[in-house]
């Protein structure tokens, strides 16, 4: 991956996350991540959200729909890409310093990429 294609993508994840993590805590979810990255030659816009009840196909299709107007708006990513809301899962990745803060005192799964001791 070119080192121009990293730096637009870390941008473009920046800029959406500050256009909607307002609106998203006003509908009383918690985004957790913004990815952009290509997938079978696509470019896909997924937004993670979480709550503290946890989160339905319904939540994200609520959450998809009030953004959907505020990313047209914006029309900042002028490339063609897919808009996605999900839940971070069962399977999320631990990347920033709030992930690891949500599961103090709860038992995680670590992978590592070679042994330790």
């Amino acid at each position: 991956m070119s080192l121009i294609f990293k730096e637009v993508r870390l941008k473009t994840t920046e800029i959406v996350d500050s256009l909607v993590r307002g609106k998203i805590a006003e509908m009383g979810y918690e985004l957790d991540e913004v990815e952009y990255v290509k997938e079978y030659g696509n470019m896909v816009l997924t937004l993670y959200i979480d709550s503290e009840n946890g989160v339905t196909i319904d939540d994200c299709e609520k959450v998809s729909r009030a953004l959907n107007p505020i990313l047209d708006r914006e029309d900042f990513i002028k490339e063609a890409y897919i808009f996605e809301v999900s839940s971070p899962g069962m399977d999320r990745l631990l990347s920033q310093p709030w992930h690891f803060e949500k599961v103090l005192g709860q038992d995680i799964d670590i992978k590592l990429f070679a042994p330790v001791d």
